[in-house]
Order: C-alpha cells, then sequence, then structure tokens
C-alpha cells in the first residue's frame, strides 16, 4: 500500500515517556493488501474529497491539542 504518513513525537518529559503519534492515508491499494478485501484495490479517493476533513487537519487538531488528563496514569503524582 502507498500511503502518506503522519508521525509525531511528543515528549512528556515531567514523566520521562514519550507519546508517538501516527496517522496514515492510502494513496494507492494493492490487490494483494487485506485492505482491498474490504474497500477495493487501486487509487484510493483521499478523505478531504470523500466530504471528509482532510488527514493532515485531522492530525494537527489531535496533536495541537494533545493534553493529559489523569498524570496518575504514569505513577504517583507526575506531572501534576
Amino acid at each position: 500500500m502507498l500511503e502518506s504518513a503522519y508521525l509525531a513525537n511528543i515528549r512528556l518529559k515531567n514523566v520521562s515517556t514519550d507519546v508517538l503519534s501516527t496517522a496514515y492515508e492510502p494513496l494507492l491499494i494493492n490487490l494483494l493488501s487485506e485492505s482491498a478485501r474490504t474497500i477495493g484495490a487501486g487509487i484510493a479517493v483521499p478523505a478531504e474529497k470523500s466530504g471528509c476533513l482532510p488527514v493532515q487537519e485531522v492530525f494537527r487538531l489531535a496533536v495541537t491539542s494533545f493534553k493529559v488528563h489523569d498524570w496518575n496514569l504514569f505513577g504517583g503524582n507526575a506531572g501534576a
């Protein structure tokens, strides 16, 4: 499958860990791909042309609005 990929690594210094966020939008789906069984092989229709928010915009919104709501997930009172 040929695709556009978006990747962001968000460093959470307070708890010494990272959050890796990824998104992809297929450009071409190979006939042998498992996705081809569900949506068909060939040139994929971009989300934007399907009436949906473009993947890059969804990804930008996800990364820029990222927030930890419960720092206790990382043990103790980390990052509070």
